[in-house]
Formats: structure tokens, sequence, C-alpha cells
């Protein structure tokens, strides 16, 4: 607890504090872990499994983060799981769909050289420039890349210690 200014940081051990701290933490370790086993209240109850010991199988495993540091998301792991496969399948069906209607209404031009007007007025070929389509990919792809990963190290350096918090 003493000296204040340095709880928490890389000069938070035990040579830089004092005795009296060490035996504070130590007392306020023990009186919880005595407080803890000593408890007898129905709070930690669980459910009773077959076997007859108390507790086995109860509650559900939960998933906790927080958001930008403000907001706290809390839900059960199945949720979790059901929001990743729901994202998994409808994000493709979503694309392919987009991919039916944009070949359906004729505006599926990746590669295409050229375009023609379909009016009764002209009929000159307008310049799509349809091999910038080709290297669209490529470079989306090495810009997501970079991102996701200039992300993880910014992650890693504004919180190091979240990789272990897991």
């Amino acid at each position: 607890m003493e000296p204040r200014a340095r709880y928490h940081t890389t000069e938070d051990d035990a040579r830089d504090t004092s005795i009296d701290s060490l035996w504070h933490m130590l007392s306020a370790a023990l009186a919880t872990v005595e407080g803890l086993s000593s408890d007898r209240s129905p709070t930690f109850e669980g459910k009773t499994s077959r076997d007859g010991k108390a507790g086995a199988n109860a509650g559900s495993d939960g998933v906790w983060f927080d958001i930008f540091g403000r907001a706290f998301a809390v839900f059960q792991l199945h949720t979790l799981f059901a929001l990743s496969v729901t994202l998994l399948v409808v994000t493709p069906l979503v694309l392919i769909a987009l991919n039916v209607v944009l070949s359906k209404t004729d505006k599926w031009y990746l590669l295409s050289r050229r375009r023609y007007l379909h009016s009764v007025d002209d009929d000159d070929p307008i310049p799509l420039n349809g091999w910038r389509g080709f290297f669209r990919y490529p470079i989306v792809f090495i810009a997501a890349t970079a991102a996701v990963v200039g992300l993880a190290f910014l992650l890693t350096k504004i919180n190091p210690y979240i990789i272990y918090s897991s």
C-alpha cells in the first residue's frame, strides 16, 4: 500500500516497499482467505450434482471485456458463440447476394475495359479503366492486414498485459 506513487508500477516490488506495507498485504490476504473459507451462507451454493457434490456444474461460463474504456460488456459464452457463428454465416451470404444483385442489374464490370450506354442516342464506349479493379483486391487486402497488425501493435502498447488476461 505504501508508497502509493509506486503502486502497480514497475517499482512495485518487495525491495521498494516497507515491511509494514508487506505485513498489511499479507494480513489482508489471510483475512480474505479465512473469510471466504469460513463462509457458511447460501450465497455461493450451486446446484447439487448426482454424486452429492455441492456447486458442481453450477453457473455458466461468462465473457467480459471493456469497450474503449467507456463501457463494460458482459454476456454468456454461448451468446458469444452464437454471435460468432451468425457473423460467419451472414457475412458471406450478404456478399453473395450483393454479387448476384450487381450482376443482374448489369453493374458488375470488375475487369471490363469498356462499357456501352444503352441509349438510343449514343452508343459511344465509355472507358471504365477496368484493370484498376484487378489491383483493388491486393491493395485492399494489404491495407486491411496493415490496419489489423497496426491496431494489435497499438493495443499491446496501450495495455501490454491484455495477452495474459484470458
